[in-house]
């Protein structure tokens, strides 16, 4: 262990490291925040498309299932144009 020694300049120094090993923890506890709020912004912005993905697709889904529907009544070209288009 080193030899430390009791006079004011050692303890100004040693306050010194102080100050800077709190502002060191507390920049890298609020950098870390940020990085947290960004990510829970992704995953909500994530969840609003998933959800709305899924709306898209049962949508297409009951038009698909009404134009094969038609098809079955009246078969013709264009409803298969219509299921191809998309």
């Amino acid at each position: 262990m080193p030899r430390r020694w009791n006079g004011a300049a050692e303890c100004e120094k040693l306050s010194a490291q102080r100050r800077n090993w709190n502002h060191r923890k507390v920049s890298l506890c609020d950098n870390q925040l940020a990085e947290y709020d960004n990510l829970q912004e992704e995953r909500d912005a994530g969840l609003e498309h998933s959800k709305t993905s899924v709306a898209a697709g049962k949508r297409l889904e009951s038009e698909i299932k009404s134009i094969r529907d038609s098809m079955r009544l009246e078969p013709s070209a264009d409803s298969k144009d219509k299921i191809a288009g998309l």
